[in-house]
C-alpha cells in the first residue's frame, strides 16, 4: 500500500504536464506588428517605392515645351588713322520656345518603363513584408514551443526525482533492487540533459524574439491555423501563379525588358520639333534696333544605324530572351513550391492525428501498467518506461503542432496570401506616397502619381497580357 501511495503521487506529476493550446491571442498580432515596425528591409523597400514614384512624372518631360534665353554683347574699337578710333557696341537678346511635335514614341515607352518600375517596387515591398511576417511568425511559434518544451522537461525531471526518492525508500524496505535504482538514475540523467537542451533552445528563442519584436515577453500561445487555405495541391499551384510575389517580380522583369526594347526602337525613329525664336539686336553704329521672329519645324532622323545602335539592339534581344526563360522556370518552380507547401501542410495535419493517437495509447498503457504494478503483475521499471512513453508522446505532439502551424503560414506565403491585411494587423509605417524626403534643391516636390486600387494592382500581377 505504501507503493500505491507513492505511485499515486507520481501520477499527479504526469497529469500535470502541459499541453499546447491554440487561441487567437492579441499578443500574436502585436508581435507581428512590432516586427514590421522594426524591419529595416521594409523601410528600405518603402523608400525604393517612393523613389520609383518620384521618377514617374519625369517620363513625359521630353514632350513639354521648353524655353531658352540668350543674351550676348560685344564691344570693339577700330581706327582709320593714327589718331581716330571708332567704338562699336553690339548687343542681342533672344528667346526661343521649343515644342516636340513627335518624339518617335520615346515618352510613351519610357512612361511604361517607369510604371513597371513602380509596380516592381510595390511588389518588392509586398515580398519584404511577407518575408518579415513569416520570419516573425517562426520566432513567435518557436518561443511558444520552447516554453512548453521546458515545462514538459521540468515536469519530467521532477517526476523522476520523486521516482528516485521512492526507489531509495523501497530499497530500504526491501521492495526494490539496485537495478531499479540504477535504471531510475539513468533516466533522470537523460531527463536533465534534455532539460538543459530545452532551456538553451528557450534562451535562443527569447533572444530572437526580443531582437525581432523589441517588446517584453508576455504570455504567448500558439496562433490558430489560418482560414481559407487552398483545398488541394492544384488549387495552391494556380493561386501561386496568380499571386506569388516572387513570381510577380520575374514576370514584371520580363515585361520591363520588352518595354526597354520599345524605348530602343523609339530612339531611332524620326523626330519632329517646332521652335519659335524672337531676337532683338541693337548696334550703336547704325543707331537702330532690329527685331526678328522666326518659326521653324525640324525633322530629324538617323540615316543609318551605327554600330552602337546595333550592339544595343542585340543586347536587348538577348536580355529579353533570358528574361523569358527565367519566367518559364519561375512558373514551373512557383507552382511546384506551392503544391509542395500544400502537401507539407496536409502531411503535418495527418501527423498531428497520428501523434494524438500515440499519446492516447501511451496514457492508456501508463494507466494499465500502474494498475498492474499495484497487483504485482508489472514492476516499477515497467511503469517508469510507460511514463516516459507518455512524456515522449507529448513532446512529439508539441513539435508536430509547431510544424503544422508553420506549414500553414508557409502555404499562405507560397500563394501570396500572407500580408498584414489578411492577418488583420494594423498598418504600420508611413505610406510610401506620403514619405517626406528632404531635397536641398527642390524644397516642395510635387507628387503627380496616383496609386492604383488594390483590384487594379492585383490584375497587373496576373501574367495574362504583354
Amino acid at each position: 500500500m505504501r507503493t500505491h501511495g507513492i505511485l499515486t503521487t507520481l501520477l499527479a506529476f504526469t497529469l500535470g504536464l502541459a499541453m499546447p493550446s491554440f487561441a487567437c491571442a492579441g499578443e500574436f498580432e502585436r508581435s507581428l506588428e512590432r516586427a514590421m515596425e522594426n524591419s529595416r528591409a521594409i523601410s528600405a523597400a518603402r523608400l525604393s517605392l517612393r523613389a520609383a514614384l518620384e521618377e514617374l512624372p519625369l517620363a513625359r518631360q521630353t514632350m513639354n515645351m521648353s524655353t531658352e534665353l540668350s543674351v550676348s554683347g560685344a564691344s570693339s574699337e577700330t581706327s582709320t588713322n593714327d589718331s581716330d578710333f571708332t567704338e562699336a557696341n553690339n548687343s542681342s537678346l533672344s528667346v526661343t520656345l521649343k515644342k516636340p511635335l513627335y518624339d518617335g514614341g520615346i515618352a510613351d515607352a519610357e512612361l511604361l518603363v517607369r510604371q513597371l518600375a513602380v509596380e516592381r517596387a510595390r511588389t518588392n515591398l509586398d515580398l519584404e513584408e511577407q518575408a518579415v511576417l513569416l520570419d516573425a511568425i517562426d520566432a513567435y511559434v518557436s518561443l511558444v514551443v520552447a516554453r512548453d518544451r521546458v515545462a514538459l522537461e521540468q515536469a519530467n525531471e521532477r517526476r523522476l526525482q520523486e521516482y528516485l526518492k521512492a526507489t531509495e525508500l523501497r530499497i530500504n524496505l526491501g521492495e526494490a533492487t539496485p537495478t531499479d535504482l540504477a535504471a531510475t538514475r539513468a533516466q533522470l540523467a537523460r531527463a536533465r540533459a534534455s532539460l538543459i537542451t530545452a532551456r538553451t533552445s528557450l534562451a535562443n528563442a527569447e533572444e530572437t524574439f526580443k531582437l525581432k519584436m523589441d517588446m517584453p515577453l508576455g504570455d504567448l500561445i500558439l496562433p490558430v491555423i489560418p482560414a481559407d487555405l487552398p483545398g488541394t495541391a492544384g488549387a495552391a499551384g494556380e493561386a501561386a501563379l496568380q499571386n506569388n510575389h516572387a513570381h510577380a517580380l520575374v514576370y514584371l522583369a520580363e515585361r520591363n525588358e520588352r518595354r526597354l526594347m520599345d524605348v530602343l526602337v523609339a530612339n531611332i525613329r524620326p523626330k519632329l520639333d517646332f521652335s519659335l525664336t524672337g531676337k532683338s539686336t541693337e548696334s550703336n553704329i547704325e543707331t537702330r534696333v532690329t527685331d526678328e521672329v522666326a518659326a521653324n519645324v525640324t525633322l530629324s532622323m538617323p540615316l543609318f544605324p551605327n554600330n552602337t545602335v546595333r550592339a544595343r539592339a542585340r543586347s536587348r534581344v538577348a536580355t529579353h530572351r533570358a528574361a523569358m526563360l527565367n519566367l518559364i522556370d519561375s512558373e514551373r518552380n512557383t507552382r511546384l513550391a506551392a503544391e509542395n507547401a500544400y502537401r507539407n501542410y496536409d502531411a503535418a495535419s495527418q501527423v498531428i492525428d497520428a501523434y494524438s493517437a500515440e499519446l492516447e495509447a501511451a496514457i492508456l498503457l501508463r494507466d494499465g501498467t500502474n494498475s498492474e504494478v499495484e497487483f504485482g503483475l508489472k514492476t516499477v521499471l515497467d511503469l517508469l518506461d510507460a511514463e516516459q512513453d507518455v512524456v515522449n508522446a507529448r513532446v512529439n505532439l508539441l513539435d508536430a503542432n509547431r510544424s503544422r502551424v508553420m506549414a500553414a503560414y508557409q502555404l499562405m506565403a507560397s500563394v501570396g496570401a500572407l500580408s498584414a491585411e489578411t492577418l488583420g494587423l494594423a498598418m504600420t509605417g508611413p505610406d510610401p506616397e506620403a514619405l517626406e524626403i528632404s531635397n536641398p534643391i527642390i524644397l516642395t516636390p510635387c507628387l503627380l502619381y496616383t496609386s492604383p486600387s488594390p483590384r487594379d494592382r492585383q490584375k497587373s500581377r496576373v501574367p495574362s497580357s504583354a
